[in-house]
C-alpha cells in the first residue's frame, strides 16, 4: 500500500489476517505504570494535551454538516466507544480505557487492503464486498465495545449505485468507482483510529489525489501542507551519532515523493 502496488496489496492481503482471531492484539496487563493502555498512559501521564471533542473525526462521526452518517450508516455507538476524555485517564471506558486491547495488526485493516487495492486494480465487486464483510462486522458488535445498549449503529451494506452521482460520498459527481475509494479511505480514517493508517494514507494521499483523500482542516493558519515525517528531537540529534538526518517534518519521505 505504501509504496501503491496495489496488485501486490491486495495478493498479500488474501494471506493475511482474515479472521478476527488472528489478529495481532496487546492486551494492556493493566499493572501500573507502563502496563496501561497507550491512550490511557498518555491522558494520565500528560493531562490536558490533547483531546477528541471538537476534531476532525468528532465531527465526521456526529451530527454535524461533515457528517459521514446517512440512510446505511450511522457511527452514534462508535463514536461514543472512541471519544475520549484527554484530562481525566479514569473517567475513560472506551478506546482510552486501562485495559483496553490495542490491535497492531488487524483484520479491519486487512478487509480495507482489500478493499482499495481490489477496487484500484478493477475488481471493484470484490472491492465493495471486502467493504461490506467489514460493515457486517461492524453491525455485529464485534469491532468495538457498545458501551450503552441505546446507542445506535447502523452498518447497512453498500451496492455499487450508492455511489453513483449525487448519492454516498458523491455530493461533486465524480466516477462511482472514486466515490467508493472516497468511502473506503474515510473507512480507513475512521477504523484506524489511534494507528498510523490515517496518517500514511494522509501523506500517500494528500497531494496525489486529493478527490478522495480525507484532509483535516489545518491547526494553523501559518501552514497549508500536511506534515509528513515525525520530529527527530535535537536532543536525539544532538546525542546519537546514528539519528537520521531531520530534513524537516513537511519534507516527503522518499516513497511519498
Amino acid at each position: 500500500m505504501h509504496t501503491r502496488e496495489y496488485d501486490k496489496a491486495y495478493t498479500e492481503a488474501l494471506l493475511g489476517v482474515n479472521a478476527l482471531t488472528d489478529a495481532l492484539v496487546f492486551t494492556p496487563p493493566n499493572l501500573g505504570v507502563g502496563s496501561w493502555n497507550t491512550n490511557y498512559k498518555m491522558i494520565s501521564e500528560r493531562a490536558g494535551y490533547w483531546g477528541f471533542t471538537g476534531s476532525h473525526l468528532d465531527k465526521l462521526m456526529g451530527a454535524t454538516t461533515a457528517s459521514r452518517n446517512h440512510a446505511k450508516t450511522n457511527e452514534a455507538a462508535r463514536l461514543v466507544y472512541y471519544r475520549f476524555d484527554g484530562n481525566t485517564a479514569n473517567n475513560n471506558k472506551g478506546i482510552a480505557a486501562s485495559n483496553r486491547p490495542m490491535v497492531l495488526v488487524g483484520y479491519e485493516e486487512n478487509l480495507l487492503i482489500l478493499a482499495e487495492s481490489g477496487v484500484r486494480t478493477g475488481k471493484v465487486t470484490e472491492g465493495l464486498a471486502s467493504l461490506n464483510v467489514l460493515r457486517a462486522h461492524l453491525a455485529s458488535g464485534k469491532g468495538y465495545v457498545k458501551l450503552n445498549t441505546t446507542d445506535v449503529s447502523v452498518y447497512l451494506p453498500f451496492v455499487i449505485a450508492d455511489f453513483s452521482a449525487g448519492g454516498i460520498e458523491n455530493k461533486d459527481n465524480i466516477d462511482q468507482t472514486r466515490a467508493l475509494l472516497r468511502e473506503i479511505i474515510e473507512e480507513r480514517y475512521v477504523s484506524g483510529f489511534t494507528t498510523l493508517m490515517p496518517f500514511d494514507d494522509l501523506r500517500r494521499l494528500s497531494s496525489k489525489e486529493r478527490d478522495i483523500a480525507v484532509l483535516p482542516p489545518f491547526n494553523s493558519p501559518t501552514i497549508s501542507k500536511y506534515p509528513q515525517r515525525f520530529i527527530v528531537s535535537q536532543a536525539e540529534l544532538s546525542a546519537n551519532q546514528n539519528a537520521p538526518k531531520d530534513p524537516g517534518i513537511f519534507t516527503e519521505t522518499e516513497v511519498n515523493k
